[in-house]
């Protein structure tokens, strides 16, 4: 009964030791990880954006939309771990009551896209993305505030000079020209 007893209380001592220990590096995020994850949620949208037209072009659409719902899959749960907190990518819950907001304002512009992309409705998804990819933007540009990295904010900065001179709809118009193009060639042919 002693050697049941003593067993029992070595492993629970073991579990709770690997428990705390995954605790302790949970909690222990670094910075930089978190703004990675926010510009790969930046890079999600634009490529989103490329699979979907490249499905309504029909160029391997079947592939594409594939792609796109993964990748609706990655964006959907970053951006909730970013707000909630997610142990799977080692993201605590945010507790800057700013950046917070400006989560929040992506999840809501998100659910609108995410909407659009399911119905293909191209108009809107043009009246959105910018938009979308601004406030993704101004949360990268938090968290490289916040970290101090000024790096990532010398991107960020660029990013929104390179969306201020631009237009979805034109990116759209030249995107699909240019798939216009390419499907034109002879090796897109099926």
């Amino acid at each position: 009964m002693k050697k049941i007893l003593k067993l029992s209380t070595l492993l629970l001592s073991l579990t709770l030791g690997i428990e705390a220990s995954a605790l302790s590096t949970f909690s222990k995020v670094e910075p930089s990880s978190v703004i990675n994850m926010v510009e790969k949620e930046r890079t999600l949208i634009q490529e989103m954006n490329q699979e979907l037209l490249y499905t309504l072009k029909g160029i391997n659409p079947k592939e594409n939309l594939i792609s796109l719902k993964n990748r609706e899959i990655v964006f959907e749960k970053v951006l909730k771990g970013l707000i909630n907190g997610d142990r799977d990518l080692a993201l605590l819950e945010c507790d800057n009551k700013e950046t917070l907001a400006k989560l929040n304002a992506v999840m809501k512009e998100w659910v609108s896209f995410k909407d659009d992309i399911a119905k293909f409705d191209i108009e809107s998804i043009a009246k959105n993305n910018i938009s979308l990819l601004k406030k993704v933007n101004d949360v990268i540009k938090d968290y490289a505030d916040t970290s101090k990295d000024k790096d990532v904010m010398k991107r960020a900065e660029f990013f929104e000079q390179e969306l201020s001179s631009l237009s979805f709809s034109s990116m759209m118009k030249n995107s699909i020209s240019q798939l216009e193009e390419v499907s034109k060639m002879d090796m897109f042919k099926l």
